[in-house]
């Protein structure tokens, strides 16, 4: 099934959906920062462990979500 492209979708669902998009983005980015650290701690006092490539995994994630969110902000500024 193909996603429908952001032109389709009024602003009133833009809207909503860039405000889950931004709550998404911003958890799933403190998630990653905090799971950098503990790894981090973790890497340092039991050597390298799957907690360590954690980060790594999600990091993906994040900048996926953070692309289509700024995506959506560029369209809701083209409609005004």
């Amino acid at each position: 099934m193909k996603p429908k492209p952001l032109s389709e979708f009024s602003t009133e669902e833009l809207k909503k959906n860039e405000k889950a998009m931004r709550i998404a983005v911003i958890f799933l980015g403190v998630c990653v920062v905090i799971l950098f650290v503990s790894g981090g701690y973790l890497f340092s006092k039991k050597g390298f462990t799957a907690s360590t490539i954690m980060p790594l995994v999600f990091l993906p994630l994040w900048l996926l979500n953070y692309r289509n969110w700024k995506k959506l902000k560029e369209e809701l500024a083209k409609r005004g």
